[in-house]
């Protein structure tokens, strides 16, 4: 199976929406709504001048999928990873995480932070395989 990550581009804009508000990936992600392409269109153009941790994800010369960097501190980056639900199950994301790391080793980053939201087997599988330590559990409320 060959797994390279690429740079994000102008041209996939439609894909990552797409991929985004499949059921399956807002299912899993910490903002469950829908995103409008209006939405989207404002978040693109805000993103793509600083893609420079933003990447798609082809698996045998097909884009299947996004992993994006967040800093969150000094040579610190959360990882989010969404994959096309029809080519999730297929080791694609535990693969990307391999190219991730090496990327960041080259790039000076010192850390790299995983967080699943509860029930998301699949990604809490990916980090674990990568050899991610589970260091926190995090507890909310939402008072209405």
């Amino acid at each position: 199976m060959m797994v390279l990550l690429r740079q994000v581009r102008e041209e996939d804009f439609e894909k990552i929406l797409n991929w985004r508000n499949e059921p399956q990936v807002r299912k899993n992600s910490f903002n469950q709504k829908e995103i409008s392409r209006n939405e989207h269109l404002d978040y693109w153009h805000k993103r793509i001048k600083s893609a420079e941790y933003d990447f798609i994800i082809s698996h045998n010369g097909i884009d299947v999928g996004l992993l994006r960097l967040d800093k969150r501190e000094e040579k610190a980056y959360e990882v989010n990873i969404m994959i096309d639900p029809k080519h999730q199950g297929l080791g694609i994301g535990s693969d990307a995480i391999k190219e991730i790391k090496k990327i960041a080793k080259a790039r000076g980053i010192k850390k790299l932070i995983g967080r699943v939201k509860h029930g998301n087997v699949g990604s809490n599988k990916i980090f674990e395989k990568n050899e991610f330590q589970l260091r926190y559990v995090v507890y909310e409320l939402d008072i209405e």
